[in-house]
């Protein structure tokens, strides 16, 4: 079988059932944000991973190389303050063509360095590669948490909650496709250089039962949350917080804003910081959108694949 046949999510499957963690210290492997291992009885060592390729993540049409620094390490940040950690160590690889200027690549890690910067994450190492085709650029980020948030612990009643608002990032690529580099909104800015909810996420820890960083859109974030809990939600679309210029669908499938979707019992929802309830976690596995008319429809998922 062929792997546009599985899909990206079917690989990660079949990947997550041939590589069962035997060694007693991981407390999480494949299928989170983050892989999480057990330091001591009090504390807990988290690992992440993310890449972007020319012309699937990226265009440098649309990108600065300062730019590519900071978003490199920003989506790498975003999977931290999803299981309510703090960062601490990254490791950078360059997939380089011949001809890349140097200047360029000093102006990438000038990008990673000024977001390091305000979140005290130390860049120690990484590789350098020849790519002869497109640049790529991978980090593994590893950072620390005294608790951590699964994506697995969702339960019925549960409130669903947004922090921060979602659809700016479709939004911005989209007017950064139509009009270039001219369109410099807020929109064109959270895509280009999203700001990662660190804060946010070891706040969120104290109540949350699950969370996970919106990376592939809404949409993809509720199925994941309800697969991995064995339940379902009622999300009502007009409580949704878009962000401005940004339509529903936008936010729903576009992805890549990188705020926090998680799950607390409903009482403790007013406690959560730029939290807006979307919607309540039901028993049904089942996940229902209902639109500003009151008709409830079966969410699709329609985000981001890469096969």
């Amino acid at each position: 079988m062929r792997i546009s046949r599985l899909g990206e999510f079917g690989l990660i499957d079949t990947i997550r059932k041939m590589n069962p963690a035997k060694n007693k210290d991981v407390v999480i492997g494949v299928g989170d944000d983050t892989a999480v291992i057990r330091n001591d009885k009090s504390r807990y060592i988290l690992l992440t991973t993310d890449t972007l390729v020319e012309n699937v993540h990226f265009n440098l049409k649309y990108f600065t190389f300062f730019e590519l620094g900071w978003k490199l390490l920003a989506v790498n940040l975003s999977d931290i303050a999803a299981m309510g950690g703090i960062p601490k160590y990254a490791l950078v690889t360059l997939g380089l063509k011949k001809n890349t200027d140097v200047s360029d690549i000093k102006e990438f890690y000038d990008g990673i360095r000024s977001l390091a910067r305000k979140t005290k994450v130390d860049v120690i190492g990484g590789d350098i590669v020849n790519s002869p085709n497109n640049l790529f650029f991978t980090m593994d980020l590893f950072g620390v948490a005294e608790k951590v948030v699964r994506r697995s612990g969702a339960r019925p009643g549960d409130a669903v909650i947004s922090i921060g608002k979602i659809g700016a990032s479709s939004a911005g690529l989209t007017a950064l496709k139509k009009h270039g580099r001219k369109a410099m909104t807020s929109n064109v800015a959270a895509h280009l250089m999203p700001s990662p909810m660190l804060k946010e996420g070891r706040l969120a820890s104290n109540y949350a039962t699950s969370m996970i960083d919106n990376s592939d859109g809404l949409a993809r974030c509720l199925i994941e949350i309800c697969r991995e809990s064995k339940v379902g939600a009622r999300i009502d679309a007009s409580r949704i917080p878009l962000a401005a210029g940004a339509s529903i669908e936008q936010a729903l499938d576009g992805g890549e804003d990188y705020n926090l979707i998680m799950t607390a019992p409903m009482g403790k929802a007013r406690h959560i910081n730029n939290g807006t309830v979307i919607g309540e976690i039901t028993r049904s596995k089942k996940i229902m959108l209902i639109d500003r008319t009151g008709k409830e429809t079966v969410l699709k998922d329609k985000g981001y694949e890469h096969f």
